[in-house]
């Protein structure tokens, strides 16, 4: 009954098409698009006044004063060479390491797009200090984006190549919807485990990690069974599947864990804290 409920809830199995475009070219041509969208707004509102006669407005104008047209052509004006600054991870950035990805690898091409992101954002932030206070607020954003945006990326390069069965957990417990809930719990105090697959007749059906449990026993009324606070089971990969991409998409989704199947079967268990002991081992023997 459990299994019949979760599963009319539960979304489509995760997808191995990339969530960002990796090649030069399309990067290039998506990091072109918004600012593009812009321009041709603003373009088609200096041909609105153009036509009605007005074009002098575009002189007049204030931030609380003058032609809404104008002003609104302004604005998609300014949008333009804001996102155009080769702030990475802003547009510009974005077009400035497609455009170094074409001579050099994607790696490279990051950090040095990321520095000078980094570099874009002091200066803000200096402006900030003589402006306006709301650059600083805008420099610290683009510092820190440009830095976890590089790191991601380094990430990415590290797995590429690897599959899902390489990293995957394979000495894990999975529950069953109907154990008790202080049964979960024993088992998370007991181990370094903290997210399980909550199976139905050997099949997927749901994820529970500790705060489900303790938001379980602490309701009113007291939830009694795993199957009554779990999460349906969104997503599942094969163990054959690109490891770089299956991370990439459960940092988006901001998910810690994900069952992994060989066919229809539960295998493996993908953890972020494993990925990391994973990579750690991988690179000993380079290290060393």
């Amino acid at each position: 009954l459990i299994y019949l409920i979760n599963k009319s809830t539960t979304k489509p199995p995760f997808s191995k098409k990339k969530l960002l475009p990796e090649a030069p070219g399309q990067e290039l041509v998506v990091a072109l698009a918004g600012p593009a969208v812009n321009v041709v707004i603003a373009a088609g509102l200096f041909l609105v006044l153009l036509a009605m006669g007005t074009v002098g407005a575009l002189t007049q104008v204030a931030v609380i004063s003058g032609s809404f047209l104008a002003r609104l052509m302004w604005v998609n004006v300014a949008l333009v060479v804001f996102n155009m600054l080769p702030a990475f991870p802003m547009d510009g950035g974005r077009v400035l390491r497609a455009l170094m990805a074409m001579m050099m690898d994607r790696g490279q091409a990051t950090r040095v797009a990321s520095v000078i992101g980094q570099l874009m954002a002091v200066l803000f932030m200096v402006a900030g200090a003589f402006l306006n206070g709301m650059l600083i607020l805008v420099g610290l954003f683009i510092f820190f984006a440009a830095r976890s945006e590089a790191a991601q990326v380094a990430l990415q390069l590290k797995l590429k190549g690897a599959v899902v069965g390489q990293a995957m957990l394979t000495r894990f417990r999975a529950l069953s919807a109907d154990e008790p809930l202080e049964s979960a719990m024993r088992e998370m105090m007991s181990d370094s485990q903290q997210d399980f697959p909550v199976v139905v007749y050997n099949r997927v059906v749901g994820m529970v990690d500790q705060e489900d449990v303790v938001a379980g026993l602490r309701s009113q009324p007291r939830l009694n069974f795993i199957g009554e606070v779990m999460r349906a089971a969104q997503s599942s990969v094969q163990e054959t599947d690109a490891l770089d991409s299956t991370v990439q998409w459960m940092q988006s989704n901001g998910c810690s864990a994900i069952p992994v199947l060989r066919n229809r079967e539960l295998v493996g268990l993908l953890t972020l804290p494993q990925l990391s002991h994973w990579l750690h081992y991988r690179e000993a023997p380079a290290a060393a």
